[in-house]
């Protein structure tokens, strides 16, 4: 009997073993392709949107954005922050991506936001919204970082507007901080593939209705102060 034991034993940390080596190579896999994808940056772009990158409140995710964004427009160029809805908690990540955009000397009336979209699908939705609404001299780019700007071209490609750009920005830097936040961005990004790749639709609703974060299904309106 104990050698059975022993068996099942060796052959449950076996396939633990493999699946960790397996989620290694993924998330490096992943972390290279999207660094490798990311597209030249416009320079001077009239609109910029910038997509909402952490859980619950502004983190590095969404600061670094922020500040690629500064960098890519044009002196004029109208900002729109983009998602983090969280009417569970009453918080808006747009409003904070404004305020924090504000505070260094935005003016705004160039600042738009989004205060419903939750999720990256929702993001596309209000995104071509703007883009309808908003009269600009070009394309509207949406900052985010690499591993983001590739899952949005593979997954969400299709429904994306021919005024809609996104490059994508570098992750990795040539320091060991940046690559180890990079390798922890990439194990992120991988679950929200397989979430995504594997749940039918109705199963992802049914998880974003239970925390709470579908702003259209919870009645919840957000509004800037």
């Amino acid at each position: 009997m104990r050698p059975r034991k022993f068996r099942i034993v060796r052959l449950v940390a076996a396939g633990l073993a493999v699946a960790a080596i397996a989620d290694v190579v993924f998330v490096i896999s992943l972390l290279a392709v999207a660094e490798l994808s990311v597209q030249p940056k416009p320079a001077g772009a009239p609109a910029i949107a910038v997509l909402f990158g952490d859980a619950d409140r502004m983190g590095a995710t969404t600061l670094r954005s922020l500040r690629n964004a500064r960098t890519t427009a044009s002196p004029q160029a109208i900002f729109i922050g983009i998602g983090g809805a969280r009417p569970d908690i009453g918080y808006s990540g747009a409003c904070e991506m404004r305020d924090w955009l504000v505070a260094r000397g935005i003016d705004r009336s160039r600042i738009s936001v989004d205060t419903r979209s939750f999720d990256t699908k929702s993001n596309l939705v209000e995104l071509r919204r703007f883009a309808s609404e908003l009269a600009t001299a070009g394309p509207i780019v949406i900052v985010t970082d690499s591993l983001h700007a590739l899952r949005i071209r593979v997954l969400f490609g299709g429904g994306l507007d021919p005024g809609l750009l996104v490059p994508g920005y570098r992750l990795i830097d040539g320091t060991l901080a940046s690559t180890v936040n990079a390798l922890s961005r990439s194990q992120y990004e991988l679950v929200a593939w397989v979430t995504y790749l594997a749940l039918p639709d109705s199963a992802y609703q049914a998880l974003l209705k239970r925390l709470r974060r579908n702003t259209h299904e919870s009645g919840t309106v957000l509004n800037c102060r």
